[in-house]
């Protein structure tokens, strides 16, 4: 079997709602340059700057195959900026990421935090997504997946504790130490 060839280093330029974007493929996912992202959305380069302060580098990055390094967003990035700005007007952009990212990588693994929502570290969802964004399904799925119910129950089981602990501080308290005797 021959392996795949890396498709690191291609460049695409798509028109997302009148205004071009490059989408560079970088270790199998595509990620758009997010400069002209921004400004298709109506968003300053501000918004960006402020973006990638929170971001983790699943997120947003500095694309290294250009000329010139520039900052570009995944498409679970384009989605987080998008409801970090304007949600309700902005959505579309959201949706028209996920469906350019599909297209040009099919084959992503279900489990790549650059392409799909995935649970966070402690096992609990992530913000539910807006409207219209094309990631409410992934959402809803993560929502019934096993990983998710068995964090969901270590939680409760926590807040049990801790309740039965306040409600009866008695029984959670340390036995009385005997005094040393002289």
């Amino acid at each position: 079997m021959t392996p795949k060839p890396s498709t690191d280093g291609l460049t695409f330029t798509r028109v997302c709602y009148g205004q071009p974007v490059r989408i560079f493929m970088w270790e199998g996912a595509p990620w758009f340059e997010a400069e002209p992202f921004c400004t298709s959305m109506g968003l300053s380069i501000a918004a960006l700057d402020v973006f990638n302060r929170t971001a983790t580098d699943d997120d947003i990055a500095l694309y290294p195959f250009d000329d010139e390094p520039v900052f570009a967003v995944s498409p679970i990035g384009a989605w987080k900026l998008v409801e970090a700005n304007d949600p309700n007007r902005c959505a579309k952009f959201a949706a028209w990421a996920k469906r350019e990212a599909a297209q040009l990588a099919p084959d992503a693994p279900l489990n790549d935090p650059r392409m799909f929502l995935t649970l966070q570290a402690d096992g609990m969802l992530p913000e539910m997504p807006g409207k219209y964004t094309g990631r409410r399904s992934e959402w809803y799925a993560l929502k019934e997946s096993p990983e998710h119910q068995e964090a969901k129950q270590r939680a409760r089981s926590v807040l049990r504790n801790m309740s039965l602990r306040m409600a009866n501080p008695q029984h959670f308290s340390a036995p009385p130490v005997a005094a040393p005797s002289l």
